[in-house]
């Protein structure tokens, strides 16, 4: 089954897609968008996790292409990354 009338690019389009986009996202802390929705916008997001393991909110940042630097082991997605530990230690949350 499609998630959408009309598949964007790179994003899930099934639901066995969407659940192992968000294997990956626990897995490296971080998702990001270069470009998938709006050719001239990336972002990259930590996710924070509640203390059931789910995610319940994400911090972003979101910027001009070639402005935000979206690389994963980048300072913008290691701050990010950190913070999103941070929060989810502060909610009683764990990361996976």
């Amino acid at each position: 089954e499609t998630l959408a009338k009309r598949p964007i690019r790179d994003c899930p389009a099934t639901m066995q897609q969407a659940e192992a986009l968000f294997a990956d996202v626990r897995r490296r802390g971080l998702s990001r968008i270069t470009g998938q929705f709006t050719a001239s916008i990336h972002g990259i997001s930590a996710p924070v996790f509640d203390a059931g393991g789910s995610i319940c909110a994400v911090i972003s940042m979101v910027g001009g292409a070639g402005q935000l630097d979206t690389n994963w082991s980048g300072v913008n997605a290691t701050s990010l990354r950190r913070a999103g530990k941070e929060m989810t230690a502060a909610l009683g949350g764990s990361s996976p």
